[in-house]
């Protein structure tokens, strides 16, 4: 699709979730339980895994909110 966004997920091997990433998310850690033990995937990748039944648990919060521009 033109003109989509390219999200990017962390996909954590501790807690077993993927969790989609925010613009001030850190990509080393997972934003859920804080480990190191997993990788960030793309939107692509997550949707070849949904459709192929391999992914149980998403978080569709990022990991942080985005701080506000308001002055």
């Amino acid at each position: 699709m033109a003109g989509k966004r390219d999200l990017k997920f962390f996909e954590c091997g501790d807690c077993r979730s993927i969790t989609l990433l925010g613009t001030t998310t850190s990509a080393s850690t997972c934003p859920g339980c804080g480990a190191a033990n997993g990788r960030v995937i793309s939107s692509s990748e997550l949707e070849r895994r949904i459709e192929d039944g391999a992914v149980f648990s998403i978080d569709l919060s990022p990991g942080g909110r985005d701080e506000s521009e308001r002055q």
